[in-house]
């Protein structure tokens, strides 16, 4: 119950950046241009950190503009947390590596430079190690975590301040549930 209630309160935090980024984002399309946030052979690099099923990640990404609608790339995170069994206390490791493909609608939606919204899907692999903490020899964990494939889909924001520098938020849903926001580095 206290996970549905914060994953309604992330949902609803992350539809107000969209929102507030989306109305913006269409006031100045036509006085600078048409140009849009994405160019071919243009990469956007991404840090940050958010909130997972698997703890507090840190992630770095990277896309390549294939086209100023179409993107490819990658992202690798980290996260750690803990689970108190009583007696006994486990430590979580989790390493996530993810290719995702992302729809841009930049242009279709006419918005200026500043402002990049998509979506697309993404497939990976975790990575996922478990240690006791007081736990005695011979003491297995006895939960359901394990590395294995992951997939979702993801829906995004950015908005750079300057032509190079912007901040992103993103939320993935699938058998890994996350938010993420951080900062994007874009190279044309």
């Amino acid at each position: 119950m206290k996970t549905l209630k914060i994953n309604k309160a992330i949902l609803g935090v992350v539809s107000c950046f969209f929102l507030a980024f989306t109305a913006q984002g269409q006031t100045e399309f036509m006085d600078r241009g048409g140009k849009t946030a994405l160019e071919k052979g243009s990469f956007q690099i991404n840090v940050g950190s958010g909130y997972s099923n698997w703890g507090i990640p840190i992630y770095v990404g990277m896309e390549y503009a294939f086209n100023e609608d179409i993107t490819l790339g990658g992202f690798a995170s980290y996260s750690t947390y803990s689970e108190d069994w009583g007696v006994y206390k486990w430590r979580h490791n989790v390493f996530s590596f993810f290719a995702s493909g992302n729809m841009h609608v930049n242009r279709l939606l006419e918005f200026n430079d500043n402002v990049d919204l998509y979506g697309g899907v993404s497939l990976g692999f975790n990575s996922y190690s478990t240690e006791g903490d007081g736990v005695p020899a011979g003491v297995k964990y006895g939960g359901n975590k394990a590395s294995g494939l992951l997939y979702g889909i993801q829906a995004g924001v950015r908005y750079y301040f300057i032509d190079n520098l912007g901040v992103n938020a993103e939320l993935i849903l699938g058998n890994l549930t996350a938010v993420h926001a951080g900062l994007t580095f874009r190279i044309r």
